[in-house]
């Protein structure tokens, strides 16, 4: 079974850091989302439960560091549901630590 976090994200990038303000240039980052159909943080999620929120990035999971190698979605899926992480989230410019416990993909 496929974890599940319920955040929809943009891997940054150099670019995508400039178009939005970041400071940094890797990471996933939570982009606000115009659609209320489509919110960047799934209600209900393991991440809603975890107070994630729009124009968070997430910068590691339990200490190993998304870049251009690591998306976040292959970091997590070194988890099975009910597994709980620690993410490092940067949020208005502060780093802050949020554990949050994974679900299972309604997807999958």
């Amino acid at each position: 079974e496929l974890p599940y976090l319920g955040v929809r994200y943009i891997p940054l990038t150099a670019d995508v850091a400039d178009e939005y303000g970041l400071s940094i240039q890797n990471g996933a980052f939570i982009a606000p989302s115009n659609s209320s159909s489509a919110p960047s943080v799934v209600a209900g999620s393991p991440a809603a439960s975890a107070g994630l929120q729009e124009k968070d990035t997430i910068t590691a999971v339990n200490g190993t560091q998304i870049d251009q190698g690591h998306s976040l979605t292959s970091l997590l899926d070194q988890y099975t549901p009910g597994t709980s992480i620690n993410l490092t989230v940067i949020r208005d410019g502060k780093t802050i630590q949020v554990n949050v416990t994974l679900g299972k993909d309604p997807n999958s």
